[in-house]
């Protein structure tokens, strides 16, 4: 009896990796062969094109002063639903403190979505990295000179690397 089930575990264990084995050679070869195009890019000299559907970084939007339009409403504060915003001030007037904490922003765009002053908006970074965790709390400051001023004439210019920027 024993060795009866050790037999059709070995089997099983044999069809699975022939089964796995098979199928990494058929990817192997269609993609060597041209029917897929391979995806990979090299990245610090290739840089990947983002779709416009697909948000960034939130930012804040500066009025034509350089002020932020933020009132300290707190509403994204309170829909933001990883607690990746921090902000304190009086009403109707600018932050005391405004801190995004992009370690545990995952870019759902709900605070721009609940702005009723329009100060925050998605934009198209996408690129976030840094070697300690207290480098990703962007302070107000921070988040305003990151900031756009709304101007009708500039738009979205692609470079000449094909990224638009």
């Amino acid at each position: 009896m024993i060795l009866k089930n050790e037999y059709y575990k070995a089997k099983s264990l044999t069809l699975g990796v022939m089964k796995s084995f098979l199928s990494m050679s058929y990817n192997v070869i269609r993609r060597l062969y041209g029917a897929e195009k391979i995806t990979t890019i090299n990245y610090p000299i290739e840089s990947y094109l983002y779709s416009k559907n697909q948000m960034g970084l939130p930012r804040l939007v500066l009025d034509k002063k350089g002020r932020s339009l933020c009132t300290s409403c707190d509403a994204c504060q309170k829909v933001c639903p990883t607690n990746a915003l921090d902000i304190s001030g009086k009403e109707g007037q600018e932050p005391e403190v405004f801190n995004l904490d992009v370690g545990k922003c995952i870019f759902c765009g709900w605070c721009a979505d609940v702005c009723a002053d329009k100060a925050i908006e998605m934009s198209d970074e996408h690129i976030i990295a840094a070697h300690a965790e207290e480098s990703l709390i962007f302070s107000f400051n921070e988040l305003k000179s990151k900031g756009r001023r709304p101007n009708p004439e500039i738009k979205n210019q692609v470079n000449s690397e094909g990224m638009e920027g």
